[in-house]
């Protein structure tokens, strides 16, 4: 069984994607007949990488609504799914710069499309058809 999160150590400057985002990790993200707790886990280097958003992870009465121990019907695996949308940090725009083309401060969008409040907006090169 894997130590919790606080006590993996690394000389690597990394983060938890849960932690950052939602303050904690997820109860568990393996729920079995014989095991309940934490085996998964995303981490990233914030020098390269800003965490926007993470999937929500079902707590154990959405489980238990369903077969309760993973695999079931909707779960297919014994693991639940850790996901994260993940905005490059520290890189120059790789769009080319052309002519006609004009900088816009775009909203940093979670995978809903929508913003997310608390980051500032990025600069980015938009082009004009046509021109």
């Amino acid at each position: 069984m894997l130590p919790a999160a606080e006590h993996i150590h690394t000389e690597l400057d990394l983060s938890s994607v849960y932690v950052t985002v939602t303050g904690s990790e997820p109860a568990f993200t393996n729920y079995t007949q014989g095991f309940t707790g934490v085996l998964d886990y995303l981490w990233y280097t914030s020098e390269s990488l800003r965490p926007l958003a993470v999937a929500p992870v079902p707590d154990e009465d959405q489980l238990r609504e369903v077969g309760g121990a993973l695999p079931n019907c909707l779960y297919s695996s014994d693991h639940l799914l850790l996901c994260a949308d993940m905005q490059l940090i520290g890189t120059e725009d790789p769009t080319p710069a052309m002519s006609g083309g004009a900088n816009t401060q775009a909203p940093v969008l979670n995978a809903f499309g929508q913003p997310v409040p608390g980051l500032a907006p990025q600069t980015s090169k938009t082009l004009r058809r046509g021109s």
